[in-house]
């Protein structure tokens, strides 16, 4: 497991939403985008005077067949969906339109300047949000999921989880994507998540450890020991 369960509970104090809507500070959001069957998340990360880092997880699924989803995964996606954690859209697959018109007025008074985002099917979603006129100001970043691109942003989260400095309030579906998370190394000792490997959906931490390194930049507490890694 990437993160241990007490590291991850020890930063569960709710994020201040205001500091998302305060234009001095920067906004970024992660991005993990998905077709069908995946969940597909957008965690907006910012900062606040203490440098701690405030996360917002938004994290949408197809509206049909939530309920055989839920039993497939072993996850309660339906009662998610009733307690506003979750958002359903479009029919059997994702409709990345929905998705970009929820980020122009689901989050009023939030402007992102930066969007870090896995590639897979980034196209046709940011198509959807230059139609609707959403992040058209922002900075868009690739960020690869194979070992060289991936270990910076994790080893970066995870020095903010020891150092608990993350305000994730809690969110079921991170608590979830963090519980599930495995990690792998290559012979350098670089970190990725394996998706194969992962037992549930992990999308939110995906999207989050992006959004996390987008407003960080990657900058790591030197007396921090990142060698817990492996929880």
């Amino acid at each position: 497991v990437w993160v241990a369960a007490s590291t991850w509970k020890d930063n569960s104090n709710p994020p201040n939403l205001e500091l998302f809507k305060d234009r001095h500070r920067r906004v970024a959001i992660g991005l993990d985008l998905s077709a069908r069957n995946d969940l597909t998340a957008g965690v907006l990360a910012v900062l606040d005077d203490d440098e701690n880092v405030h996360v917002w997880p938004h994290v949408f699924c197809p509206s049909e067949n939530i309920e055989e989803r839920a039993k497939r995964d072993r996850a309660p996606y339906d009662s998610w969906v009733e307690q506003g954690f979750l958002t359903p859209l479009g029919g059997a697959s994702m409709d990345y339109a929905q998705i970009a018109t929820y980020f122009k007025t689901g989050i009023p008074g939030v402007e992102v300047d930066a969007v870090f985002f896995d590639r897979w099917r980034i196209d046709q979603f940011r198509s959807a949000c230059d139609e609707k006129g959403v992040f058209l100001d922002a900075e868009w970043t690739p960020v690869g999921q194979g070992f060289k691109d991936q270990s910076p942003s994790l080893e970066n989260l995870m020095s903010l989880l020891l150092a608990k400095r993350v305000f994730h309030g809690g969110h079921p579906l991170l608590n979830m994507a963090a519980a599930n998370a495995i990690s792998v190394k290559d012979p350098a000792g670089s970190v990725k998540i394996d998706k194969s490997k992962s037992t549930q959906r992990i999308d939110p931490l995906i999207a989050m450890h992006q959004g996390v390194f987008a407003i960080t930049e990657g900058d790591m507490s030197e007396d921090t020991d990142v060698s817990a890694m492996i929880g």
